[in-house]
């Protein structure tokens, strides 16, 4: 049988039309059955490279689904730590402001009584201030008045020392002048007496000794 030929060409005039006819259904079916398992084959390699990259994607995606795991524990734990500390702050920050209250109200009433106390002891200070102060006026106007009195006694003596000096030096003076007078009275009979000698004669007048004094004091001052 040559290649190509058919079953049914070689062998028609031994087999019964029934058979042949079988056989040429058989051999079409075949044909057609061939034709598709091709097609279901190139059907089954396309689903097959189909189900390849459904395979290498499923596998990105479980990759990546992992990687998420990984990092959906980790920010788990992490919450979890945050939640942790977040509770010991919250612990810690009622702690601090029951602490910051506690000394919130001791401060306050410490500066309180700290300001009663120093309002108290300035009014007190004040009233001494003024009572010291007072009495240092007194002293101080007792002062002035014993110095002026001590002033005015000293300026006393010094006027009476002084002026009893001046009356010792008057009555020299107006010893001096009598005696002068004296010598020259015999010598000067009809002269005029000078000025000295009309002052001299208020010895025994109204004005008393001390005018007298005076005058001739100042006479001679004059002359000198």
């Amino acid at each position: 049988m040559a290649p190509g030929n058919s079953v049914t060409v070689i062998h028609r005039q031994q087999v019964s039309p029934a058979l042949f006819n079988r056989i040429k259904n058989l051999e079409m079916a075949n044909v057609g059955a061939k034709t598709r398992r091709v097609e279901q084959e190139k059907k089954l390699s396309s689903q097959t490279s189909r189900i390849k990259s459904l395979e290498s994607r499923l596998w990105n995606r479980e990759q990546q689904l992992d990687s998420q795991a990984i990092e959906i524990k980790t920010l788990q734990t992490e919450i979890a730590d945050l939640r942790t500390l977040r509770e010991a702050d919250m612990v810690t920050i009622k702690r601090h402001e029951f602490l910051i209250k506690h000394h919130g109200d001791f401060l306050k009433d410490r500066v309180h009584k700290q300001l009663k106390y120093f309002k108290e002891s300035l009014k007190s200070e004040m009233i001494k201030s003024n009572d010291q102060e007072r009495k240092l006026d007194d002293k101080l106007a007792l002062y002035q008045s014993m110095l002026m009195e001590n002033q005015k006694r000293e300026l006393r003596e010094e006027l009476a020392l002084h002026e009893a000096n001046l009356i010792q030096k008057a009555k020299q003076m107006i010893l001096t002048e009598l005696l002068g007078l004296e010598t020259r009275s015999d010598g000067d009979i009809g002269r005029k007496p000078d000025l000295q000698i009309v002052c001299s004669s208020n010895i025994h007048g109204v004005y008393g000794p001390i005018q007298v004094t005076k005058s001739i004091f100042k006479t001679n001052m004059i002359k000198h």
